[in-house]
């Protein structure tokens, strides 16, 4: 493929070292668990992961970026994931096209998700093939632009509608979440805005203004690159080197200080929608990622509504025949977390009586906590699920995704052994503690309900 020629008029610049540990096994199961890996940067700023195990069928080549919606400015939203798009759509040595049929005939394949906190794209490759992936992810950091036009643009704004379309209009109870980011985040937060955006914002997008965030936010002192798999150290670095140190230099981006949300009361909001059954969500601001508490929260969310025999399920489901089916789950990002519980109730069924019952078990949380064994089960599958996540190099939340995701986070990429120990010495009390501090406040109280039934919708009066 003579496109993977080497450029020859490249100045390979130095490779600073930050961190390194000596490679070998690619997980220790023993109460030390450690990934070893090699922590560099270019001197135009990219930091580089490398992790060797030799035992992996293949190879993952993960970049992330420190930009997500969450940057986007007020009033704006969609850029961040419409460029996402736009990564796959061409850039100055990469025909339109040619970028999954490369990869595909390397015995390749390769995604991408955008967040509001970052982007990420990745690339499962046959150790063969890393040169090649290697080169297919510069060219798009260092030359997108020149692929940008308006047909293209107009093509990918046609693919986010109809993303959208499938994932918020055509979905029965997708649009609550709209609501929810209005009711919860102040007007210019981060989050306030779902990341595929508005439709009236996303069709308003122009050439100019992808491509100024483009230049704003993909380069290489806000990026983080993880190779991970069946790899020899050094002829990765020079392949690094090779296809990413010529690349424009340009200084990090300052994160905006952003005040976390607290709301003093409930807030209530009603959405009709074509849906089979009313459904109830609560949702609390919560802590953000890797700070106090957010362990609490997340075993809290798996006792109180996510395992199959949480204290919801028993009541809601099971006792009192109020609902089909509930949830709960603590989402954490880097301004502040959302910790939620959604029910649906039974077809016909009024809201305000399943929010007295989910506000019954929360004050009994509260008030005589948890048992040890409700811990121990919990934090026993959230290790095994933790662990077995690990297996795999690739993927999204893959062994390559979470040695970036804790270098973006932690700034330390072997992160795993103090992540998994965060769970190991919870205790009861830290757990009602949690509880307390974050449940006890104002919530939005959001009920969705079906067309001409609004009736059926928790009344303003009817919240705390």
């Amino acid at each position: 493929m003579t496109t993977l020629r080497s450029r020859a008029w490249v100045l390979l610049l130095g490779w600073i070292p930050l961190v390194v540990v000596a490679a070998g096994p690619s997980i220790s199961r023993g109460s030390d668990l450690r990934i070893p890996c090699e922590v560099s940067r270019l001197e135009n700023g990219l930091t580089v992961i490398l992790h060797r195990d030799p035992g992996s069928p293949g190879v993952s080549v993960n970049l992330s970026y420190r930009v997500g919606s969450g940057l986007e400015r007020p009033g704006e939203s969609g850029v961040a994931h419409l460029l996402e798009h736009l990564m796959f759509e061409g850039s100055a040595n990469v025909p339109a096209g040619a970028f999954d049929q490369w990869l595909e005939d390397a015995g390749g394949r390769g995604n991408a998700a955008t967040g509001e906190d970052f982007t990420v794209y990745w690339q499962d490759v046959p150790p063969g093939a890393l040169e090649l992936a290697l080169f297919l992810e510069s060219d798009r950091m260092a030359y997108l632009a020149e692929g940008i036009d308006e047909e293209r643009v107009e093509r990918q704004k046609q693919v986010v509608a109809t993303e959208r379309d499938y994932l918020y209009e055509a979905q029965p109870y997708a649009a609550a979440e709209w609501a929810m980011r209005l009711a919860l985040y102040p007007a210019g937060h981060p989050y306030a805005t779902p990341v595929i955006g508005t439709p009236d914002h996303v069709a308003g997008l122009t050439v100019e203004r992808v491509v100024e965030f483009y230049r704003a936010h993909y380069h290489p002192a806000n990026a983080s690159l993880v190779i991970a798999g069946d790899i020899e150290i050094e002829p990765t670095r020079k392949l690094v080197r090779k296809w990413f140190s010529h690349i424009r230099r340009e200084l990090p981006l300052r994160l905006p200080k952003i005040e976390p949300v607290t709301l003093e009361e409930d807030r209530v909001v009603v959405v009709t929608d074509s849906a089979p059954a009313p459904k109830l969500s609560l949702y609390w601001p919560s802590a953000a990622a890797f700070s106090p508490d957010e362990p609490e929260l997340v075993v809290l969310a798996d006792l109180m509504g996510a395992a199959p025999s949480s204290r919801l399920q028993e009541v809601l489901v099971r006792e009192r025949g109020l609902a089909i089916s509930v949830s709960a789950g603590q989402e954490s990002l880097r301004y502040g977390g959302l910790f939620s519980i959604e029910v649906v109730a039974v077809p016909g069924q009024p809201l305000s009586p399943v929010l007295q019952a989910v506000d019954e078990v929360i004050e009994g949380v509260m008030k005589r906590g948890v048992s040890k064994e409700e811990v121990r089960r919990s934090v026993a599958e959230i290790s095994t699920n933790f662990l077995s996540e690990m297996e795999r190099v690739g993927g999204y939340q893959g062994l390559a995704g979470r040695l970036n995701a804790y270098w973006v986070y932690t700034g330390e990429p072997d992160f795993f052994a103090q992540d998994l120990a965060r769970y190991a010495g919870l205790k009861p009390r830290s757990i009602r503690t949690a509880a307390r501090r974050w449940l006890g406040g104002g919530r939005v109280v959001l009920s969705v309900v079906p067309h001409q039934r609004r009736e059926l919708a928790v009344a303003s009066g009817e919240a705390k």
